[in-house]
């Protein structure tokens, strides 16, 4: 499906990545941040606050590979020739 949109497979799977990345450390799911604070016995409030610039992160790392998939496939074209 991806390749019929005209879509690099390789682009598809590290952008999907990082979209599953931002759902792990947001709430109301924020799956591996009640891992990291059971683990810790830090509070949840801070934890997810201290999250906020790694989302902040993903979400302009996502627009910017969504815009330019090249950067993604730039090594491995440079690799398999």
């Amino acid at each position: 499906v991806v390749t019929a949109c005209g879509m690099d497979p390789n682009a598809w799977g590290v952008i999907l990545i990082l979209n599953c990345m931002i759902g792990l450390i947001t709430p109301p799911v924020g799956t591996m941040v009640y891992i990291i604070c059971g683990l810790s016995g830090a509070s949840l409030s801070k934890t997810f606050k201290e999250c906020v610039p790694f989302v902040g992160f993903y979400y302009l790392l996502i627009v910017i590979l969504t815009i330019f998939p090249g950067i993604i496939t730039f090594i491995p074209n440079l690799i398999l020739g």
